[in-house]
């Protein structure tokens, strides 16, 4: 059973709906999803929120920010489902493409644009 009031009812509905808050390593013999859920007022609009479309991550990528394309499997995880699962809370994924931006020498125009795109996830948080 998951509860939660405001943004606590919100994780709790996550915790069913988004795959992203397993643990691979979890014991896959229990399900990781409640069999109830008590929600006060959630502060849910949902996919807005958590869920983005791989395919405009991976399309905008490579139209915006190019030299990011061969490291989305640093983001995302795979670029084959139809929603992309961000690896990181979205502030982190921010540093991690600042950080590779400053490594590769990016154009700083590219890491913004990319930085945007990744701002997708998570982006009322």
């Amino acid at each position: 059973m998951a509860t939660g009031t405001s943004g606590g009812g919100d994780l709790a509905l996550q915790s069913h709906l988004n795959r992203h808050f397993e643990d691979p390593g979890d014991d896959r013999t229990v399900s990781p999803s409640p069999n109830a859920l008590v929600l006060y007022c959630p502060a849910f609009d949902g996919i807005d929120i958590w869920f983005v479309k791989t395919k405009d991550i991976v399309d905008r990528t490579k139209k915006e920010a190019p030299g990011y394309s061969p490291m989305l499997n640093r983001f995302i995880a795979g670029t084959k489902g139809e929603y992309a699962q961000p690896l990181d809370h979205r502030a982190k994924l921010l540093e991690l493409a600042a950080d590779i931006g400053r490594n590769k020498r990016l154009p700083a125009r590219e890491v913004a644009a990319f930085q945007e795109i990744i701002s997708q996830f998570n982006r009322r948080d």
